[in-house]
């Protein structure tokens, strides 16, 4: 065994060497010509001794600090996250506060109509835009035929169908609803009311009236009677819906040809936000409250 390790005890030896030849070097030069050359020829070696260790020693301090950022990394990482958290929950807050306040500004202008408040519990995604369910039934005063609102007042859709302590409301995004919603629509200034049917809701979600008349029964020119961002509400003609509730904004004024003045219809953009709803209205018509 010894046999197969003399390399081992050579180097062993030379290293000893080295360090002896070092440290006489260090205490005092040598005047021996021998020594000198010796010493000259070993001190490459001598320096790599030297350095190696302080290099080794430098790069496991630098594995070190790396280490200590990377842990540093994932803790601000981890900040970040729960500071992103704390926000999106700070939004949520301030969002439903918005909603109730909202809510309250509309009981007080509906009065008596006003039945409950209810979130939305339940949403097909087969049927998003069709139909939604929320937590109010007939324990609270819910019946088939309701209207239903945002809590800003913008009109949604009508109860179908009602259980102790849930409801089942049409949407007014439904595209296959067929029958129509009556609308005002407030006057530009100096001008009358203008009337018109909310018929249903193109693919590009907006909705589509026609029949555009004035009070008496006249047809509507555009520019004078209306224009693009009046006020659209329901009339409470139908029977479908109480008066006065946000159905939206006038988007496009449509006329029969170029040339015609005549309006033919309108593209209404909805007031509520079909896509998200939460807290919503149950309204009661007149002879409901």
């Amino acid at each position: 065994m010894w046999r197969r390790r003399w390399w081992l005890w050579l180097v062993v030896a030379v290293i000893v060497v080295l360090v002896v030849f070092n440290l006489a070097g260090r205490e005092k030069p040598s005047s021996n010509p021998v020594m000198r050359s010796v010493q000259t020829a070993v001190a490459p070696v001598q320096d790599v001794l030297v350095h190696v260790p302080r290099a080794i020693g430098q790069w496991a301090q630098a594995v070190a600090n790396a280490r200590a950022a990377q842990a540093e990394v994932a803790q601000l990482q981890q900040q970040l996250a729960q500071l992103n958290l704390q926000r999106d929950q700070l939004a949520a807050l301030q969002t439903e506060n918005q909603q109730l306040r909202d809510a309250l500004h509309f009981k007080q202008q509906i009065g008596s109509r006003f039945v409950t408040m209810a979130n939305v519990v339940a949403r097909n995604p087969d049927q998003w835009q069709q139909f939604v369910t929320i937590d109010a039934g007939q324990q609270q005063g819910v019946s088939v035929g309701m209207a239903v609102t945002d809590t800003s007042g913008a009109v949604v859709g009508r109860i179908i169908n009602v259980t102790p302590t849930s409801a089942k409301v049409e949407l007014l995004s439904n595209p296959a609803r067929r029958s129509g919603i009556g609308a005002v629509i407030d006057p530009v200034q100096g001008g009358e009311p203008v009337y018109t049917t909310v018929n249903g809701i193109n693919s590009e979600g907006l909705f589509v009236a026609t029949f555009v008349r004035t009070q008496k029964g006249a047809q509507v020119l555009a520019g004078e009677n209306l224009q693009q961002g009046s006020l659209v509400r329901t009339s409470g003609y139908d029977q479908q819906f109480p008066a006065h509730l946000q159905i939206g904004h006038i988007a496009q004024i449509q006329q029969p040809t170029p040339d015609s003045r005549v309006v033919s219809g309108l593209l209404i953009q909805p007031a509520a936000d079909f896509q998200h709803l939460s807290l919503l209205v149950v309204v009661a018509a007149e002879h409901q409250s």
